[in-house]
């Protein structure tokens, strides 16, 4: 239900389960992305499908008369977690698409849902607490997480860190950064599954796609207006139809960077992420700025 409302293409693509969510092009027509449940956890369920929803509607958008070429492909890692992390929070964690969302939860789980209001169940989706798993941390800390992988891998690749001392590392480094410290290495330094799989140098990626996706976002609507009343109707076409536009029919016409200084008339900033997450959250937790 929910990758049909975000317009996934079911007739080119599927949705499956895994224990690490992912998306895979196999050829034109054919985007596999998978996600993960947990009996106690339905959110967590929904934003990962919401984050692989958003990768995989950029490689159903892209440009079939590219397919195979060099120029069919996608400019950086970056730019496509952009997609996954602006579809996943600045329309997932929305307040009109968490009022959107309720009802039909509710009908599929009127015994967990009956009493939840809208107000809950936005501060829930948004709620801010460290924690152990990347995948599932909220808006404001995740960045520390990824900024953790970075500086072991850094310690690393400079020989200051043997792979051996690995778990100890990392369980020092989430008590230093995040205030919390794991209590098995299934949910420390094994979670993720890029390094064993030789992506090393990825996690970085995830806080550019971060970066990028609040500064498009933000563009978006200042050329489409509010998107407000859409996302309360459960409609996201007239961001899709933008995104097509000015990101997934270009492929990889441009390098990253300038092909994000296209969309946006300027160069990349931070700026947009940093007020979207302290606009947001001095409004949910009665901040004064």
């Amino acid at each position: 239900w929910l990758v049909t409302i975000l317009n996934f293409d079911t007739q080119g693509g599927r949705l499956d389960t895994s224990p690490h969510p992912f998306t895979i092009t196999i050829g034109t027509g054919d985007v596999r992305q998978t996600t993960r449940t947990d009996e106690h956890d339905l959110l967590m369920a929904i934003f990962a499908t919401m984050h692989e929803t958003g990768h995989a509607l950029y490689d159903q958008g892209l440009p079939e008369e590219f397919a195979d070429l060099p120029v069919g492909g996608t400019p950086s890692l970056g730019m496509h977690e952009s997609q996954s992390r602006l579809w996943e929070n600045f329309v997932g964690r929305s307040r009109p698409f968490t009022d959107f969302m309720l009802p039909h939860l509710k009908e599929r789980f009127p015994a967990q849902l009956e009493m939840v209001s809208p107000d809950e169940f936005y501060k829930a989706a948004n709620h801010v607490e460290p924690s152990l798993i990347r995948v599932s941390a909220d808006e404001v800390t995740y960045n520390l997480h990824l900024m953790l992988r970075f500086e072991l891998e850094l310690a690393m690749f400079r020989e200051e860190l043997d792979v051996g001392d690995l778990p100890n590392a990392w369980d020092a480094a989430m008590e230093k950064h995040l205030g919390v410290r794991p209590d098995n290495n299934g949910n420390g330094v094994l979670q993720d599954m890029h390094w064993s799989i030789g992506i090393q140098g990825y996690f970085p990626t995830y806080t550019l796609g971060t970066i990028y996706s609040a500064a498009f976002f933000a563009k978006a609507q200042e050329d489409l207006g509010a998107l407000d009343e859409d996302f309360r109707d459960g409609n996201t076409t007239r961001l899709l139809g933008w995104l097509r536009e000015k990101i997934h029919s270009q492929a990889y016409r441009y390098p990253a960077n300038e092909l994000a200084e296209r969309v946006l008339g300027a160069p990349v900033s931070a700026k947009p992420l940093l007020e979207h997450l302290r606009t947001k959250y001095a409004e949910l937790y009665d901040i004064a700025l």
